[in-house]
């Protein structure tokens, strides 16, 4: 993808924004990020990630924008109006569906995939926006770019699948130009970036000189503090500036609202009872204000002050009658390895993956793949509950196939091959469902601790075999099918959402048995 012009979307829980860099080739260049929020006193490379849409459900406004015209509406008004804010966190540890409702601020419900394709409709307009203002006006097309979508590394396949459904439905890719649109794990993104800061890059003390990415065998671990998810990470530098997941992904849904949502816990307890949530009542753009400050104040590592509004002190004073209406002080202090601009560190990092994908050399499996398949009967290693005849033969069903082991390196181009072959001769499309576990060997499909996570719908027509190569050494799972009788190849159809997954192996209510192949992993 050297010579691509990129555009990266960091679609945050609190914050998003866009990168893009549209410099030719190789050459070196540094990814641009606008500023948002000036007209409104602020100065920051993410706005916030909040949705406006009127009655008719039409979209309004996003990011700043949409939380000042919110915030400035009569209650009355307000109830008219569907105004989303820290909705990403819906598909976070979810079963999901393309027809996922969520609940805006005043109770009413839209389509998840509405409201999500619509806030990175808003995105992809404004970066092509941008990026005419700079190019003399020239006008680009969504297809004259590679795309970059950041999602957490520990979200479901599912969630992927829901961002990547969103992201067609706002036009930045169409059916048939799927491979434009990127995934990119968010920790990955900001190691990408972090390897290639000199030592001034970041707020600390004992750092070297040079650059991580020049010292082969440094190892360290990413810690991502987003506003909805901690993801972490440990990454080894490999010679060349290349990656290698030394572990694999961890993280919890613990981020960075959690701690606002402390902060606001903290400012109920050091003012009297029932001051700050008046004072937010009554003057919510001020209080607003009072989070913006304390967002910026935590990418600061040093001792700060946060002044006291004058509204809020008067509040205070006529409810207590007293100048001494701090009840109580606390103090905080931490040692960093923190780059400067830590906001930024993802979305320029996903500008960089979208270059190179290739830079993150091997990840480590999060799980055991594997498909349900059906092998012949053999009573000295199958359960006898598992048995059943088809077509005259005593077969056993729900084996786990397993393909890659939960820890288990994973290259870059990695695949494994898995050979399907037809049941009948008239079978026009096979489903295999799709499993994970934490285990390392489990036997069968249903045994404690394994889940269904999704299928894969083959295209059967024309009878024979079909090899099945699926990339899990990537961002996102992918699969590829080649007919053995004639060479022609399919895009197989992965389905990680809960909608589609009652569509029919063949119109036979009979499971047919799955004759497959694994085969030894493709470098």
């Amino acid at each position: 993808m050297g010579d691509s012009f990129v555009i990266a979307i960091d679609f945050g829980t609190a914050f998003s924004g866009y990168a893009f860099n549209i410099t030719k080739g190789e050459e070196e260049s540094q990814p641009y990020l606008p500023k948002w929020g000036k007209e409104y006193g602020f100065d920051s490379p993410k706005t916030p990630t909040c949705i406006l849409f009127n009655k008719d459900e039409k979209c309004l406004s996003f990011g700043y924008e949409a939380k000042m015209t919110y915030k400035e509406m009569s209650g009355e008004e307000a109830k008219k109006h569907y105004y989303f804010e820290d909705f990403k966190m819906a598909l976070y540890s979810k079963k999901l569906s393309s027809n996922l409702n969520i609940k805006a601020a005043n109770g009413k419900s839209m389509k998840a995939l509405k409201v999500f394709s619509e806030s990175l409709r808003f995105l992809k307009e404004e970066a092509l926006r941008t990026i005419s203002r700079n190019t003399e006006g020239k006008i680009f097309l969504p297809s004259d770019f590679t795309w970059v979508l950041t999602v957490p590394a520990i979200w479901d396949p599912s969630a992927k699948q829901f961002m990547r459904e969103a992201a067609m439905q706002a036009g930045i890719i169409t059916e048939g130009d799927e491979e434009k649109l990127v995934m990119a794990l968010e920790p990955e993104a900001a190691s990408i970036w972090c390897k290639k800061l000199p030592s001034d890059g970041f707020i600390s003390e004992k750092h070297n000189a040079e650059s991580l990415d020049q010292f082969p065998g440094t190892q360290y671990i990413v810690v991502d503090c987003g506003g909805g998810t901690i993801d972490i990470t440990v990454h080894e530098v490999l010679g060349g500036g290349g990656l290698k997941e030394r572990h694999k992904v961890s993280g919890n849904d613990l981020g960075g609202q959690t701690v606002d949502r402390k902060f606001k816990q903290f400012l109920r307890e050091i003012f009297p009872e029932g001051i700050w949530d008046e004072y937010e009542q009554k003057s919510p753009g001020a209080a607003q204000r009072i989070m913006y400050d304390f967002t910026n104040l935590k990418q600061v590592d040093k001792d700060v002050q946060i002044g006291c509004p004058f509204a809020l002190g008067i509040l205070a004073k006529e409810k207590t009658g007293s100048e001494n209406f701090v009840q109580s002080d606390l103090g905080a202090s931490w040692d960093v390895l923190c780059p400067f601009r830590a906001q930024e560190a993802i979305l320029r990092g996903a500008v960089e993956f979208g270059r190179n994908p290739d830079v993150v050399a091997s990840r480590k499996s999060s799980y055991t793949y594997g498909f349900a398949v059906c092998e012949k009967f053999d009573e000295s290693k199958h359960n006898k509950d598992k048995k059943f005849t088809a077509k005259g033969v005593e077969m056993s069903r729900d084996i786990f196939r397993k393909l890659v082991k939960e820890g288990e390196d994973l290259g870059s181009e990695d695949t494994r091959e898995f050979l399907c072959s037809s049941a009948r001769p008239d079978q026009k499309q096979m489903k295999l469902r799709f499993f994970r576990s934490l285990r390392k060997d489990p036997v069968y499909v249903d045994e404690w601790g394994v889940e269904e996570v999704g299928s894969f719908i083959v295209d059967m027509t024309g009878g024979g075999k079909v090899k099945l190569e699926i990339d899990f050494g990537s961002t996102e799972i992918t699969a590829t099918g080649t007919n053995q009788l004639n060479g022609e190849k399919q895009t197989v159809k992965l389905d990680f959402m809960t909608t589609d997954r009652e569509c029919v192996i063949d119109d036979d209510d009979e499971e047919d048995p799955v004759s497959v192949e694994s085969k030894t992993p493709k470098h």
